[in-house]
């Protein structure tokens, strides 16, 4: 992961906990306060979760999954270059037994 990547993650993650901070908070105040909450204050609340911390959620989930994803494949081929060097050593070692 270069030093870009993990800034990228870094300050998605904090958008991500700040923006579900925010909702929470937001959404306790008037429990805690005992406030009656209009509608358009309901609808507010509900435009910032979908427009801040639910997307970067997403996104962490997805960077998340790719990571996975790309750590497996790199995997495979380190399993499939340690295959083909035992199937050209074992060639190499019967071309020389055949000599």
């Amino acid at each position: 992961m270069t030093r870009r990547d993990r800034h990228w993650l870094i300050s998605t993650f904090s958008m991500a906990m700040v923006g579900w901070a925010t909702a929470v908070g937001t959404a306790l105040l008037p429990v805690i306060h005992d406030v009656d909450v209009s509608v358009n204050g309901v609808l507010l609340l509900l435009m910032w979760v979908v427009t801040i911390p639910a997307p970067t959620t997403v996104v962490l989930i997805m960077w998340h999954l790719h990571s996975i994803a790309l750590q497996k494949a790199y995997a495979l081929g380190q399993r499939h270059a340690q295959n083909l060097n035992n199937m050209h050593r074992e060639m190499s070692h019967r071309a020389a037994m055949l000599n």
